[in-house]
C-alpha cells in the first residue's frame, strides 16, 4: 500500500472517531474534551456561536484580527493579534477582548486569559477568521 493511501486511510479513520466522540455544540465548530480535566477546547470562527457542553456558558466570537498572518511588520508586540467575545451565562453578558501573547512580557500579563463567570478561558491560537479557545471551571 502506497504510504499517501495509507496515511490518508488512517487520517480519515481518526477523523471520523474524533467526530463521533465529539459533544454537540454550533456547527462548524470543534470541540475536544480532553479526558480527566474540566477543560474543552473551541475552534469558533468568526460571528459563530456555541454552547459550552455541560455548562450554560454561551460564546459568540464577535471579531478575530490577525495581523500575523496577513503579513504585519510591526512585530510581535506591534501586531496585537485578537479575538472579541460575547460570554454570556444564563441573562448576564460580558465582552471581552483576548490577545495572543507573542512574548515571554505577555504571556506573564496573562493577555490571553480571562475569567469569567467562574470559567477561565485561554485564547490558544489564532488561524484566519478562527480563534481556538480553552475554556475551564475555575470554582
Amino acid at each position: 500500500m502506497p504510504i499517501f493511501t495509507f496515511f490518508t486511510t488512517h487520517l480519515l479513520i481518526f477523523l471520523v472517531v474524533e467526530i463521533s466522540l465529539m459533544p454537540a455544540c454550533s456547527p462548524g465548530s470543534l470541540v475536544r474534551e480532553k479526558a480527566g480535566m474540566d477543560r474543552i477546547e473551541l475552534s469558533l470562527n468568526e460571528g459563530q456561536i456555541a454552547t459550552v457542553s455541560g455548562t450554560d456558558l454561551t460564546i459568540e466570537v464577535k471579531k478575530v484580527v490577525d495581523f500575523t498572518s496577513t503579513g504585519c511588520l510591526g512585530g510581535p508586540v506591534g501586531c496585537p493579534d485578537h479575538v472579541q467575545l460575547q460570554v454570556t451565562l444564563g441573562k448576564e453578558s460580558k465582552e471581552i477582548v483576548l490577545h495572543i501573547a507573542h512574548t515571554g512580557v505577555q504571556r506573564e500579563q496573562r493577555i490571553n486569559r480571562a475569567d469569567i463567570f467562574g470559567y477561565r478561558i485561554d485564547l490558544i491560537a489564532l488561524k484566519d477568521k478562527q480563534g481556538i479557545l480553552s475554556i475551564e471551571k475555575t470554582k
